[in-house]
């Protein structure tokens, strides 16, 4: 019995041994091993992320170095001092309805954050703003005048929230129709 476990352990290693020839130089490792050791994931770091989520954070311009592999769509978000390091399913980042959530929801925090008084006032803050607004602008093409004013702001985000959708062929959020 001995033997035998003795045995299957050095035919075991020998096998281990060969296909871990050349691991060093990357040679023999699958896509998915290069792709996860590329974005540094672990079970320590990696979140499991829905659309919305990732949506959210795609909007805010936080995502970078994102890859495709096996239908997991990886990638990393510079989150203050840290990264945070996502994976979610493929098919969760093409669902149009979360797109739409995960973009209402960074709206919905740029118009709080642009709120006078919300944020002290410094110039690390005063910069975020005016990016902020960039994206603002970006995402839905509202005229500065609208943007400039919180008041008006506020006003046209409380009446459209429900509708925000994303345009494809736009490349902008844009106001669908009143269910």
């Amino acid at each position: 019995m001995r033997v035998n476990r003795w045995t299957s352990l050095l035919i075991s290693l020998a096998f281990t041994i060969n296909a871990g020839a050349g691991l060093t130089a990357g040679k023999h490792m699958h896509k998915a091993e290069e792709e996860a050791e590329q974005h540094q994931f672990s079970k320590a770091n990696r979140y499991d992320f829905d659309g919305e989520q990732y949506w959210y954070y795609k909007m805010m311009e936080k995502v970078t170095n994102e890859s495709v592999t096996n239908g997991t769509l990886l990638g990393e978000i510079q989150e203050r001092d840290r990264k945070i390091y996502f994976q979610l399913p493929q098919k969760e980042a093409e669902d149009t309805g979360k797109r739409n959530k995960g973009y209402t929801m960074a709206v919905a925090k740029i118009v709080a954050f642009l709120e006078p008084g919300f944020l002290p006032a410094n110039d690390a803050n005063k910069k975020y703003m005016v990016s902020l607004k960039k994206i603002l602008q970006r995402n839905t093409r509202l005229p500065d005048r609208i943007i400039e004013d919180h008041s008006r702001l506020s006003l046209w985000f409380s009446r459209n929230k429900d509708r925000l959708m994303w345009s494809e062929k736009a490349q902008q959020l844009v106001i669908g129709e009143l269910k």
